[in-house]
């Protein structure tokens, strides 16, 4: 039997207890690290392809210094965004890791990529928007602040977040006005929401799967 490929990489003293998710590029996979690195690994042999920085950690203590990619990377052509807590938001080319832009963003989730923007939740539970060709800033929302919100997750012109109450936040992603919301009924959103179909899957602390679509009931 052939031995497995693995690839392994080394970890700070201290890090963040938050599950991240892997994305699939072509024949690699692409997966976020505590100490804030993306890394593109080989799928026929686990070979790191490259490595590149979200962000790089900062300050004298550990807990100053974490700086934890959260989520699933963000992937649209050949463009993979990712965001890291007291760290950076910032796009890559999937293809070779060369940087394209970053901002300053500690996240609080995961982020989500459209055609022409960038999303990301910070840590207070403010949703940002940044263009995403250049990363300026196209528009941010407080009104779900310290709300532990989810990764965002685009449904056609629409931008969903669940919260820590199971409540499912739906904004226009172009102008990022608050339009709807769901509540699940369902305790936390505890995983990064899908989308299927044009429609937007969530997981909830109490085992409920819900399946939102725009203007529909689930």
């Amino acid at each position: 039997m052939a031995k497995p490929a693995a690839y392994c990489s080394q970890q700070p003293a201290l890090t963040l207890r938050i599950e991240t998710e892997l994305a699939f590029f072509g024949d690699s996979v692409l997966v976020g690290f505590p100490g804030g690195r993306l890394d593109a690994v080989a799928l026929s042999n686990g070979a790191g392809r490259w490595e590149a920085g979200v962000s790089e950690p900062k300050g004298a203590t550990e807990v100053e210094r974490l700086a934890d990619v959260l989520g699933s990377p963000a992937l649209a052509d050949s463009d993979v965004c990712s965001a890291s807590f007291q760290g950076r938001i910032a796009c890559f080319d999937a293809r070779s890791g060369d940087l394209r832009w970053a901002r300053e963003f500690s996240a609080g989730a995961g982020a989500a990529i459209g055609t022409d923007g960038v999303y990301g939740v910070d840590a207070t539970s403010h949703l940002h928007a940044f263009e995403r060709a250049g990363g300026n800033s196209l528009w941010q929302n407080g009104v779900l602040a310290n709300r532990s919100l989810s990764a965002p997750v685009l449904v056609g012109k629409l931008l969903a977040v669940g919260d820590y109450e199971g409540v499912v936040h739906f904004f226009s992603a172009d102008a990022g006005k608050l339009v709807g919301r769901y509540e699940t009924s369902g305790g936390p959103v505890i995983s990064g929401p899908q989308a299927w179909n044009g429609a937007a899957l969530f997981q909830t602390a109490k085992g409920r799967l819900v399946l939102l679509a725009p203007g529909q009931a689930p």
